[in-house]
């Protein structure tokens, strides 16, 4: 668990790993493939209501909001991102 904490409206998330073959069966090769829009909310800032999502969910993201976050290399040397809660565009 990170020991990052983000503030107001903004949230603190995990970019899961993108898809690197087809239900068909072909890999797709790392030139070709998106940037992750899907990731996993690690911590939320005070201003994000409880109801509206919570630590643990998986969220989507806008393709320009990686790009508008901050980029922090966690201690264990995987990627997060802190976004504001705007950039959300549904969870699962």
């Amino acid at each position: 668990m990170s020991k990052i904490r983000p503030k107001g409206n903004r949230l603190l998330i995990r970019p899961l790993d993108v898809e690197t073959q087809t239900a068909g069966g072909i890999f797709i090769p790392n030139e070709a493939q998106e940037v992750s829009q899907k990731g996993r909310v690690l911590a939320k800032g005070r201003e994000v209501l409880d109801r509206d999502v919570l630590t643990g969910d998986v969220v989507y993201y806008s393709k320009g909001a990686a790009k508008r976050s901050i980029d922090i290399v966690d201690e264990d040397g995987s990627q997060l991102l802190i976004m504001t809660f705007n950039d959300l565009l549904g969870k699962m």
